[in-house]
């Protein structure tokens, strides 16, 4: 899952200040965001995003790929609610308000 790196600082910050020395926060935590999001996702809200001509952007099933060096799971989504609740979040931020985030209006083209 895509994640915003504002969540990423919050989240450093956050185990930074608090530590994970009690029962109820110390564990494993996936670090996500909001929303199951492929290259292909990304690339087409990037693309809509500044106006590109989005059949530039081809769609592949990382199934139809030759492997890469590092063994990897199809899908390798995460869940991160466990980690939104100790921060007293709903969730992470999602695709959507990752993109106006790292691409303001005025960074659009004319």
């Amino acid at each position: 899952s895509v994640i915003a790196v504002s969540d990423v600082v919050s989240i450093l910050q956050h185990f930074a200040i608090q530590g994970t020395v009690n029962k109820e926060t110390s564990g494993i935590y996936n670090m996500g965001g909001k929303d199951r999001t492929s290259r292909y996702d990304m690339a087409m809200a990037v693309a809509e995003r500044f106006q590109f001509d989005k059949t530039f952007v081809m769609k592949k099933q990382k199934a139809t790929m030759p492997p890469g060096s590092v063994p990897s799971p199809l899908d390798i989504s995460m869940d991160s609610s466990k980690l939104a609740k100790i921060l007293g979040r709903e969730s992470m931020m999602g695709l959507e308000g990752i993109i106006s985030e790292t691409f303001p209006q005025s960074m659009e083209k004319p």
